[in-house]
C-alpha cells in the first residue's frame, strides 16, 4: 500500500455515513504518516507517559469498531440491493401484466 492508495480511498456513500471531510482529513493525515515511516524508516514514538497496554486496548477497540462498521454497511447495503430488486420484480411485473390478452367476456 502507498500513501496515494490511503489519500484516494473512495468510499460508498450511505444515508447514515460519516463527514466526508473528516474521513478525507483523516487519510490525508494518516497518508502522510504512513509516507514519513516507509520513506524515513523513522517508526512512531509514544509519548513519554504512554502506556503501550492502554494503547494496544485502544487499537483493538478501534479494529473492533472498524469491523463493525463495515459489518453494518455490508448489511445496510443488502438492504438496499433486496429493497431494490423487489422493486424491480414488481415494476416488471407490473409491465408485462398490461401486456397479457385479457380474457374474453362470457
Amino acid at each position: 500500500m502507498q500513501p496515494e492508495d490511503i489519500e484516494s480511498k473512495e468510499f460508498l456513500v450511505v444515508l447514515r455515513g460519516y463527514d466526508k471531510e473528516q474521513v478525507r482529513a483523516f487519510l490525508t493525515e494518516v497518508a502522510a504518516e504512513f509516507r514519513k515511516v516507509s520513506t524515513t524508516g523513522e517508526r512512531p514514538t509514544l509519548a513519554d507517559d504512554a502506556d503501550p497496554a492502554e494503547i494496544a486496548n485502544a487499537m483493538r477497540a478501534i479494529v473492533a469498531e472498524a469491523v463493525n462498521i463495515r459489518a453494518e454497511a455490508e448489511r445496510e447495503a443488502a438492504e438496499i440491493r433486496a429493497a431494490a430488486h423487489q422493486g424491480t420484480t414488481n415494476r416488471l411485473l407490473k409491465a408485462f401484466s398490461g401486456l397479457l390478452p385479457t380474457p374474453p367476456d362470457r
